[in-house]
Protein backbone atom coordinates (compact mmCIF):
# COMPACT_ATOMS: atom_id res chain seq x y z
CA UNK A 1 0.00 0.00 0.00
CA UNK A 2 2.82 2.43 0.89
CA UNK A 3 4.57 1.81 -2.43
CA UNK A 4 1.31 2.36 -4.29
CA UNK A 5 0.83 5.77 -2.58
CA UNK A 6 4.41 6.75 -3.41
CA UNK A 7 3.89 5.73 -7.04
CA UNK A 8 0.63 7.70 -7.19
CA UNK A 9 2.42 10.74 -5.74
CA UNK A 10 5.22 10.38 -8.31
CA UNK A 11 2.69 10.16 -11.16
CA UNK A 12 0.86 13.22 -9.85
CA UNK A 13 4.11 15.22 -9.60
CA UNK A 14 5.09 14.17 -13.11
CA UNK A 15 1.70 15.20 -14.53
CA UNK A 16 1.83 18.52 -12.67
CA UNK A 17 5.30 19.27 -14.03
CA UNK A 18 4.08 18.38 -17.52
CA UNK A 19 1.19 20.83 -17.20
CA UNK A 20 3.53 23.53 -15.87
CA UNK A 21 5.92 23.00 -18.80
CA UNK A 22 3.04 23.27 -21.27
CA UNK A 23 1.91 26.48 -19.56
CA UNK A 24 5.43 27.95 -19.79
CA UNK A 25 5.69 26.96 -23.44
CA UNK A 26 2.35 28.53 -24.28
CA UNK A 27 2.57 31.67 -22.14
CA UNK A 28 6.29 32.45 -22.16
CA UNK A 29 8.28 30.69 -24.86
CA UNK A 30 5.94 31.45 -27.76
CA UNK A 31 5.64 35.22 -27.15
CA UNK A 32 9.40 35.48 -26.55
CA UNK A 33 10.02 33.50 -29.73
CA UNK A 34 7.76 35.82 -31.75
CA UNK A 35 9.48 38.95 -30.42
CA UNK A 36 12.91 37.35 -30.90
CA UNK A 37 12.16 36.76 -34.57
CA UNK A 38 11.18 40.41 -35.05
CA UNK A 39 14.26 41.75 -33.27
CA UNK A 40 16.69 39.34 -34.92
CA UNK A 41 15.34 40.16 -38.38
CA UNK A 42 15.85 43.82 -37.62
CA UNK A 43 19.36 43.41 -36.18
CA UNK A 44 20.52 41.16 -39.03
CA UNK A 45 18.67 43.02 -41.78
CA UNK A 46 16.41 40.03 -42.42
CA UNK A 47 19.27 37.57 -42.83
CA UNK A 48 18.03 35.22 -40.08
CA UNK A 49 14.43 34.24 -39.40
CA UNK A 50 12.14 31.40 -38.28
CA UNK A 51 13.85 31.08 -34.91
CA UNK A 52 12.53 28.30 -32.70
CA UNK A 53 13.33 28.07 -29.00
CA UNK A 54 13.69 25.14 -26.65
CA UNK A 55 11.85 25.36 -23.33
CA UNK A 56 15.09 26.53 -21.67
CA UNK A 57 15.35 29.37 -24.25
CA UNK A 58 18.24 27.80 -26.13
CA UNK A 59 17.95 28.01 -29.91
CA UNK A 60 16.40 24.89 -31.42
CA UNK A 61 16.34 26.00 -35.06
CA UNK A 62 16.67 29.03 -37.32
CA UNK A 63 16.90 29.86 -40.99
CA UNK A 64 19.19 31.98 -43.14
CA UNK A 65 17.36 32.54 -46.40
CA UNK A 66 16.14 29.09 -47.42
CA UNK A 67 18.92 27.30 -45.53
CA UNK A 68 18.54 25.87 -42.03
CA UNK A 69 21.28 26.91 -39.62
CA UNK A 70 22.32 23.63 -37.96
CA UNK A 71 23.74 25.22 -34.82
CA UNK A 72 24.41 28.65 -33.37
CA UNK A 73 28.09 27.67 -33.35
CA UNK A 74 27.89 27.85 -37.16
CA UNK A 75 27.10 31.57 -36.93
CA UNK A 76 29.73 34.30 -37.04
CA UNK A 77 30.70 35.92 -33.76
CA UNK A 78 28.77 39.02 -34.77
CA UNK A 79 25.63 37.04 -35.64
CA UNK A 80 25.82 35.17 -32.32
CA UNK A 81 26.03 38.55 -30.58
CA UNK A 82 23.00 39.81 -32.50
CA UNK A 83 21.08 36.67 -31.59
CA UNK A 84 22.03 37.04 -27.91
CA UNK A 85 21.01 40.70 -27.86
CA UNK A 86 17.71 39.96 -29.61
CA UNK A 87 16.95 37.18 -27.12
CA UNK A 88 17.74 39.39 -24.10
CA UNK A 89 15.56 42.19 -25.41
CA UNK A 90 12.73 39.78 -26.29
CA UNK A 91 12.76 38.39 -22.75
CA UNK A 92 12.92 41.94 -21.33
CA UNK A 93 9.89 42.90 -23.43
CA UNK A 94 7.95 39.90 -22.16
CA UNK A 95 8.86 40.52 -18.52
CA UNK A 96 7.96 44.20 -18.86
CA UNK A 97 4.41 43.71 -20.11
CA UNK A 98 2.81 45.15 -16.96
CA UNK A 99 5.65 47.30 -15.70
CA UNK A 100 8.85 48.34 -17.47
CA UNK A 101 11.98 46.87 -15.93
CA UNK A 102 15.50 48.13 -16.57
CA UNK A 103 17.73 46.28 -19.01
CA UNK A 104 21.42 45.91 -18.16
CA UNK A 105 23.83 44.97 -20.97
CA UNK A 106 27.58 44.49 -20.73
CA UNK A 107 29.36 45.19 -24.03
CA UNK A 108 26.65 43.39 -25.99
CA UNK A 109 27.58 45.19 -29.23
CA UNK A 110 31.33 44.61 -29.18
CA UNK A 111 31.36 42.20 -32.17
CA UNK A 112 28.90 44.09 -34.40
CA UNK A 113 30.05 45.54 -37.72
CA UNK A 114 29.43 49.26 -38.34
CA UNK A 115 26.06 48.83 -40.10
CA UNK A 116 24.63 46.47 -37.52
CA UNK A 117 26.10 48.55 -34.71
CA UNK A 118 24.17 51.52 -36.05
CA UNK A 119 20.98 49.42 -36.24
CA UNK A 120 21.50 48.09 -32.72
CA UNK A 121 22.13 51.55 -31.29
CA UNK A 122 18.87 52.76 -32.85
CA UNK A 123 17.06 49.76 -31.39
CA UNK A 124 18.52 50.45 -27.93
CA UNK A 125 17.50 54.10 -28.25
CA UNK A 126 13.94 52.98 -28.98
CA UNK A 127 14.01 50.56 -26.05
CA UNK A 128 15.17 53.35 -23.78
CA UNK A 129 11.95 55.24 -24.54
CA UNK A 130 9.98 52.52 -22.70
CA UNK A 131 12.45 51.44 -20.02
CA UNK A 132 15.82 52.27 -18.57
CA UNK A 133 18.74 50.75 -20.49
CA UNK A 134 22.05 50.50 -18.67
CA UNK A 135 24.92 49.65 -20.99
CA UNK A 136 28.37 48.93 -19.59
CA UNK A 137 31.30 49.39 -21.97
CA UNK A 138 34.78 50.78 -22.38
CA UNK A 139 33.98 51.87 -25.96
CA UNK A 140 32.69 55.28 -26.99
CA UNK A 141 30.07 54.26 -29.58
CA UNK A 142 27.22 55.05 -27.18
CA UNK A 143 27.94 58.72 -27.70
CA UNK A 144 26.16 58.25 -31.06
CA UNK A 145 22.83 57.78 -29.28
CA UNK A 146 21.05 61.10 -29.06
CA UNK A 147 20.02 61.83 -25.49
CA UNK A 148 22.17 59.10 -23.94
CA UNK A 149 23.32 59.84 -20.43
CA UNK A 150 26.94 58.70 -20.41
CA UNK A 151 28.78 58.27 -17.14
CA UNK A 152 32.55 57.82 -17.49
CA UNK A 153 34.47 56.15 -14.72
Amino acid sequence: ERMRRELDAYVLVRETIGHAEAHVLEHFTEPVEERLEQLLARLTRDRYHDVKLERNLSIKAMQSGDVAVPSTSDLSTGARGQLALALRLAVADYLSIDEPHPVVLDDALVHFDEERLSDALELLREFSERRQVIYLTCHDYLSKIEGANIISM
